[in-house]
């Protein structure tokens, strides 16, 4: 299975928004990293795309979802403050899906330096890039029979 794990795009300032950091929007650079990000998922036909419940991961996988016909599904586990809990969503889903599938996960930072390094430490790969990565960014991880095969990072232009 692949799992293919994103860095929300880039979003309104925190010190220049005065709404629930939740409903922070990506800026218009964010909302052409999406398109980005859609052109270049698009080819691996997930069969699921889990965001974030925060507008700015959602916003990032949208143009994914409507190229692919798929629906965006907030998770909790994927919020910012998730903690071990992607972690665990993580495995579950590599334990569940069907081997030659594509999920795609749309996170932030904290999530991130988290659950990248403990999959790297859990399997023994080198993830070849200092996680979070860049905003609009892509990790790509493969498992094979409930392993970590494989990393690689996407920077957000190429």
């Amino acid at each position: 299975m692949r799992l293919i794990v994103v860095r929300h795009g880039m979003a309104v300032a925190k010190r220049r928004w005065e709404g629930p950091d939740a409903d922070r929007p990506l800026t218009p650079n964010g909302a052409q990293q999406a398109k980005e990000v859609a052109a270049r998922l698009a080819r691996y036909r997930p069969i699921e795309i889990l965001s974030s419940p925060s507008l700015r991961c959602r916003q990032t996988v949208e143009p994914l979802a409507a190229r692919t016909a798929t629906l965006v599904q907030n998770h909790k586990a994927l919020g910012v403050d998730a903690g071990a809990s992607a972690l665990e969503l993580i495995h579950q889903l590599v334990a569940t899906e069907l081997p030659a599938s594509t999920v795609v996960l749309c996170t932030h930072r904290e999530v991130l330096v988290e659950v990248l390094p403990a999959l790297a430490t859990e399997f023994k790969v080198a993830l070849g890039h200092r996680p979070p990565g860049a905003k609009g960014g892509n990790w790509a991880l493969r498992f094979r029979a409930d392993r970590l095969v494989s990393v690689k990072y996407w920077r957000p232009d190429g």
